[in-house]
């Protein structure tokens, strides 16, 4: 074998090895455990987003202590949970997903009620989220969520009754 191709097949095999130990020592990807999407309903009183989360510890974790420390980035102003009801299961298992509702009025003060909608069978509330474009980043158990962009017209509500 010549000199030529030891000094090719060196070059590859020490290429290869710098390689390899730089992706050993890089930090690792990071896995997003928290996905958030807005949901629509014909009753919306506030923009809804479902939260998607995955338990990636090696214990269960305590879900309403997990919630009331929620927090919402909105527009770029932090706010802590105001309203929490919980029903379900109060602990996550290792490596379950779990999804909740973020409703923003649950973050927010001064929603008004309105009339009350016997076809939903409940009060109706103002929103107090003026209308426009806005952003969301959702802050769940040690997690950040990736920013949302969304737009909320307080205007007129989904349901007239």
């Amino acid at each position: 074998m010549s000199n030529k191709i030891k000094k090719t097949i060196s070059a590859v095999i020490g290429l290869a090895l710098v390689t390899a130990i730089a992706f050993a020592e890089s930090p690792e990807k990071k896995v997003n455990d928290l996905k958030v999407y807005p949901i629509f309903t014909t009753a919306m009183d506030t923009p809804s987003f479902v939260v998607e989360y995955t338990n990636h510890e090696d214990k269960k974790l305590y879900l309403p202590e997990m919630l009331k420390n929620e927090i919402i980035i909105l527009d770029g102003q932090e706010y802590t949970r105001k309203v929490l009801a919980f029903r379900g299961n109060v602990f996550l298992e290792p490596k379950a997903e779990w999804k909740h509702t973020v409703d923003i009025n649950a973050f927010l003060f001064n929603s008004e009620r309105q009339k009350y909608s016997p076809t939903l069978g409940r009060w109706r509330w103002q929103s107090p989220l003026k209308s426009g474009k806005h952003t969301l980043i959702v802050k769940f158990a040690g997690k950040e969520s990736p920013l949302v962009e969304f737009e909320w017209d307080n205007s007129i509500p989904f349901l007239y009754k």
